[in-house]
């Protein structure tokens, strides 16, 4: 008789989870009226001992099923039948399917209760076309794609910069609204729809989410004084019909959209670990930011103790030390037995004048000049190729880590790219590898990891 679709959704920042389901009549025709579908589902639920005391009151469109109100987990089920072309004598209806310009053939007819006349009617509605249209948004950075069509963006085992964006977003969102009336603040499809619409593949979360805010609101349209942010796989359906109702809710996106840009460019200016604590919880409350700084912390913790073993061990074994570092790729190339390449370090306290060797481990200052040179007896030609890993607070907040790629040598000495200029930029523990490259693609030559300490 029906099948249901569930959509499971894990709220990482408050640790709560909601599901919601489409209960879709697969084998009904339109001749049901839309009150009888909608109360078959409340009637069957409270068949169930099992559901029958999770029931909620009914609402507007869904049925709700409240596992836990002090963890906020329950489900919504939405009663719908298919949406076909054969169900166009309503002419209210028969527009809404021509204007389905995206995915006709998952579009739903959703049950619905007038708040006024206690009426009920079907609604055209399309999450499955929605789900496929934020799949294509994602395509250029992710193969993964499900989506809560009503309010939520869905977990992944990797989620996409878009998802993250939405997610992190709509987090602030909560909090800032947290102390003003919950009505004004934005629906999750709104942020949702006009954040996908600014996603062009963009790799890097924090530069991503500051366009978003400052080019957002170009996705918003306005006719005659009405808002209008046209749900993109149904176009005569306006996520901002409310706005028209209560103009406080388009005063209120407008304050949020502005605060946020200001709120999230000036964690490019923090610089302490105290000063991200205090921005984060004030952006995205307490709880959550405890959570990721003892994470920080741990992660700060492992980078020390791999930062010991290198400096005091002389066997192979550092190498797999130093590849437990999460943003570090391993070498592309079997590596030789042993160490045949040796790096010579030196550094530079007057800008490049004059340079002093300086053993890996020492601790050198910041803002000095460095440069590096493969010591070994390997005969020429050869490629030379140096991989640097940064560790630190300060080179992840500038996007500084490195250690994703192998750069090639540098002429510095007898007309060879060999040697590698470096500079001490941020505080933390740093290292440097070589790599001795002939024919073509084959390693026959590695130096143990040098280190920088700088401080």
């Amino acid at each position: 008789m029906y099948r249901v679709a569930q959509k499971h959704v894990q709220c990482v920042f408050e640790r709560r989870e909601i599901q919601s389901g489409v209960c879709e009549f697969t084998k009904l025709t339109r001749n049901l009226e839309a009150e009888y579908v909608k109360k078959s589902v409340g009637m069957r639920i409270q068949e169930s001992n099992r559901y029958k005391r999770m029931l909620q009151a009914e609402g507007r469109r869904c049925w709700t099923l409240q596992y836990s109100e002090s963890l906020n987990f329950h489900m919504d089920i939405l009663p719908a039948i298919p949406f076909h072309k054969d169900y166009t004598t309503d002419r209210k209806l028969y527009d809404a399917y021509n204007n389905m310009n995206f995915r006709q053939d998952l579009a739903l007819l959703a049950t619905n209760k007038d708040r006024k006349s206690s009426k009920y009617e079907y609604i055209p509605t399309n999450p499955r076309g929605y789900a496929e249209w934020f799949r294509e948004r994602m395509q250029a950075n992710s193969k993964r794609s499900l989506f809560d069509s009503i309010e939520r963006v869905p977990t992944y085992p990797k989620k996409t910069i878009l998802q993250k964006a939405i997610q992190l977003l709509k987090r602030y969102r909560d909090v800032y609204f947290a102390n003003k009336d919950d009505d004004l603040k934005p629906i999750s499809m709104i942020i949702t729809t006009l954040v996908a619409k600014c996603y062009n593949g963009e790799q890097n979360l924090y530069d991503f989410i500051c366009k978003a805010l400052t080019e957002m609101s170009s996705f918003i349209e306005r006719n005659n004084g009405q808002y209008i942010i046209k749900n993109p796989v149904m176009s005569n359906e306006n996520f901002a019909d409310k706005w028209g109702e209560i103009p406080q809710k388009a005063k209120s996106f407008f304050e949020w959209n502005k605060q946020a840009v200001i709120d999230f460019k000036r964690l490019s200016n923090l610089n302490t670990y105290t000063e991200y604590d205090k921005v984060f919880k004030e952006m995205f409350s307490q709880k959550p930011v405890d959570r990721l700084m003892q994470k920080y912390e741990n992660y700060l913790e492992k980078e020390k103790e791999i930062a010991a073993t290198l400096v005091e061990e002389e066997k192979p074994a550092s190498l797999i030390k130093l590849e437990k570092l999460p943003h570090r790729v391993s070498p592309p190339w079997e590596l030789p037995r042993g160490f045949r390449v040796t790096i010579e370090g030196q550094v530079s306290y007057n800008r490049g004048h004059t340079y002093q060797r300086f053993q890996s481990g020492q601790v050198l200052p910041k803002q000095v000049d460095l440069q590096f040179f493969p010591l070994h007896s390997i005969a020429t030609p050869y490629k030379v190729k140096w991989q640097i890993t940064n560790t630190g607070h300060e080179a992840r907040v500038a996007n500084g880590l490195r250690g994703n790629k192998f750069e090639d040598g540098e002429l510095m000495r007898a007309g060879i790219l060999s040697g590698k200029k470096e500079s001490t930029s941020y505080t933390g523990t740093h290292y440097i590898q070589c790599f001795i490259i002939k024919r073509g693609n084959q390693c026959v030559g590695v130096s143990k990891p040098f280190v920088v300490c700088i401080e």
